[in-house]
């Protein structure tokens, strides 16, 4: 069916032609205002994005208008910021001054800031005496890092390199990396020691390698090896092999590949041997899978674990390239010659996987049980296990309860355990085992209240069969041998001094238009010594007031780690709603109705996609809200007989959601009304949904859900549905 038949093209028309007319992007997005001083802060925005001299006027009348007051202090403070960006020390001392007499809640900023102001001015003594004041605040000041290396550049200036060697010394655990380790090489480098500024720069090259001071370290480093000649410190093989696992581990494939080369020519024995397994790896991971399977096939590796990495990476190959019997050979030689090595519990892992994709039950089903068996309480056997014991009940086998059971005891961390309490329960539901049913649900309900499977056990205690149904005695004595890990279950929402202490820091810095310095006092104190989820609510404020609810739940996710563990009484309603915001809601409405879908559903996938970011643009070019693809668009614009498309069009959430609306309507039809075939579809696309939903006679949605061999989509499908039972209970 075409969009036309869909939604009359020219009601269309005036939706993509009118609206942003009558509404206006900017309107929907226009910052609010913070209160009683929004025109101080907005005053010092304007100032701070284009520093004209009618900008410094206003802000100077303003803080002449105001004398004594904490908004006085702050347009000083405002004052002060942009003269030291433009590096004038004698006038951001005077506003700096000023500003210390106003704002006795913030002297570390004050001092901080006056710091380089002295710098600049050449004025080192006092410059180091506002430095040692922000050292020893206490509380710690949010700046403590950024005043130890604006110390040592003062000491550095001033040709007193050991100073600024011990004051590094003294604090570097607690400063950034590697940026403190770069700072510190360069004062031993200053200081005349050498051979340890060559070391310190080392560590920073080898450990840190796709940093900007790794890049810079390079020059340094040739520098001293020209100077210490002989002396120059040697670094061992297995720092240089582990900067290039780090390198592709981060995706630098090429780098690291390079980097093998160059070693290759230099080692000998193990060494060697690693290094050579290892540009069979990166070749395989640059997706040069026929050159990466020749090298690694001609390869005479000794050294056992190399070896084993080589076969696994044979394995690995020969999956890619489709060539089933190489893949067998080289699992089976793993088993043959490294039966305890990781490596060929990868093997096991990958060529299961293989055959999992393609529902080819009798082959993967003894390949994942090898795993579970042979390498019992591994964390990646908990995965192996698990696909074992699904299997077993999915084909309603006689030891399923026992490998369910299993998977709980064995692998109590594990991220199918509310799975395995969920289906123990259905399964002792189906039996007539209402009572053992019903403690497997309450566990589940308490042990991961915000979890989809716990949405579906509270849905199940609620039908009418449990209504007079008591727990049981059997499943109760089982549980208290599981040994789940210990999990915040209720966070502290009452702020307490310290916290009180930050909050209202970081208040008055956004009300003087300091907005960059509030969060920065926030997240330090969510991150060093205040209560996290409160502040993490009040920087999820500011976001939503800023309409960036991206922004909002990503402070939720970072600061209150865990929260799907609480359930939704223990936290304040409006937490939720940070965590679970709904802008656009009215446009959600509309079109959903319009199209005959679950609003809620529509707002959960949206909160999945894209946190509710217009503009975010996903790796594979998808676009805004609903994350549509500009040639899926570019399609229902044709079909609609519409015109004139542009990609930017999908950046407008009017449009982005009529879209995304429409077509995941366009999938629940090709997914003949299964609903959550269509969720998967959506990630994953709608042949293989389509194709999963035929692997079995499914008694429930949620068993299609387990079934999905993909674990992104899996947990995609999962995420989505939960989502929406949290829309539904919040709003």
């Amino acid at each position: 069916m075409a969009v036309a038949d869909l939604i009359r093209p020219r009601w269309l028309r005036r939706i993509l032609v009118g609206l942003s007319a009558a509404i206006g992007f900017a309107g929907w997005f226009a910052a609010t205002g913070s209160g009683a001083s929004s025109s101080l802060a907005s005053l010092v925005a304007r100032y701070q994005e284009r520093p004209t001299a009618v900008g410094k006027s206003q802000l100077l009348r303003y803080a002449r208008s105001r004398p004594g007051t904490q908004e006085a202090g702050l347009a000083y403070l405002a004052l002060a910021r942009v003269e030291l960006q433009r590096g004038s020390g004698d006038s951001a001392a005077e506003y700096l001054k000023r500003a210390r007499a106003l704002l006795p809640e913030l002297t570390d900023y004050v001092d901080y800031c006056l710091a380089e102001a002295h710098r600049l001015a050449g004025n080192y003594k006092e410059a180091m005496a506002s430095v040692e004041r922000v050292l020893t605040m206490k509380p710690v000041s949010p700046w403590r890092s950024a005043a130890v290396l604006r110390g040592v550049q003062i000491l550095l200036d001033r040709g007193r390199p050991s100073e600024a060697v011990d004051l590094l010394n003294r604090y570097l655990e607690q400063l950034p990396q590697p940026g403190g380790l770069w700072m510190l090489a360069r004062a031993l480098e200053e200081a005349g020691d050498l051979t340890q500024a060559a070391v310190t720069y080392q560590r920073v090259y080898y450990e840190y390698p796709l940093s900007g001071e790794a890049r810079a370290a390079v020059a340094r480093l040739d520098i001293l090896r020209e100077r210490l000649k002989d002396a120059f410190p040697r670094v061992s093989t297995g720092v240089r092999l582990r900067r290039v696992d780090q390198l592709l581990q981060a995706g630098q494939h090429e780098a690291a590949g390079a980097e093998l080369q160059r070693m290759l020519a230099e080692l000998s024995g193990r060494d060697r041997e690693r290094a050579q397994v290892w540009l069979g790896r990166a070749r395989f991971l640059m997706r040069e899978n026929q050159a990466a399977f020749a090298w690694l096939s001609q390869l005479q590796v000794s050294d056992p674990d190399a070896d084993a990495e080589r076969l696994y990476y044979l394995v690995a190959c020969a999956r890619r390239l489709g060539r089933e019997g190489v893949m067998e050979e080289a699992l089976r030689q793993l088993r043959l010659r490294y039966p305890k090595s990781r490596w060929y519990l990868e093997g096991l892992i990958s060529a299961a996987n293989e055959y999992l994709i393609r529902n080819a039950v009798e082959r993967y089903e003894p390949l994942f049980r090898a795993c579970a068996e042979e390498f019992r309480g591994e964390s990646r056997a908990a995965y192996c296990h698990w696909k074992v014991a699904w299997v077993r009940y999915l084909r309603r086998e006689a030891d399923s309860e026992h490998w369910l059971r299993q998977h709980l005891l064995e692998y109590p961390a594990s991220e199918k355990a509310p799975a395995a309490l969920y289906f123990l329960a259905r399964q002792a539901e189906r039996q007539g085992r209402l009572g053992e049913a019903r403690t497997y649900y309450s566990e589940l309900d308490h042990e991961y209240p915000g979890f989809w499977y716990a949405t579906l056990a509270r849905q199940r205690l609620e039908r009418s069969e449990f209504r007079n149904v008591q727990a049981s005695d059997g499943p109760t004595e089982f549980l208290r041998q599981v040994q789940f890990p210990p999990r915040r279950r209720v966070h502290d929402f009452e702020p307490d001094q310290i916290t009180w202490w930050r909050l209202n820091r970081g208040r008055l810095l956004r009300r003087g238009g300091l907005a960059d310095w509030a969060r920065r006092e926030l997240m330090f104190g969510a991150e060093t010594d205040a209560k996290s989820a409160v502040l993490a609510m009040e920087l999820a404020r500011w976001s939503v007031a800023e309409n960036d609810h991206a922004q909002a739940i990503r402070f939720i996710k970072r600061y209150v780690s865990g929260y799907l563990y609480m359930p939704l009484e223990e936290a304040p309603e409006e937490f939720w709603r940070l965590a679970f915001p709904w802008p656009f809601r009215s446009l959600v409405l509309k079109y959903s109705r319009h199209h005959g879908l679950d609003p809620y559903l529509v707002a959960a996938i949206i909160r999945q996609e894209s946190e509710f970011n217009p503009r975010a643009v996903s790796v594979a070019g998808a676009r805004g809200l609903m994350q549509i693809l500009p040639d899926t668009a570019r399609l229902l614009y044709r079909r609609a007989g519409l015109r004139h498309f542009r990609v930017s069009l999908l950046d407008r959430p009017d449009v982005n959601i009529l879209l995304g609306s429409y077509f995941f309507r366009d999938l629940v039809q090709r997914c003949r009304g299964q609903e959550i075939v269509a969720i998967a579809a959506y990630n994953a696309g709608p042949t293989r949904a389509i194709e999963w939903w035929k692997w079995a006679d499914y008694t429930e949605p949620a068993e299609y859900v387990e079934t999905i061999p993909f674990t992104e989509t899996r947990n995609y499908v999962e995420a989505v549905l939960r989502n929406r039972e949290i829309y539904r209970a919040l709003y």
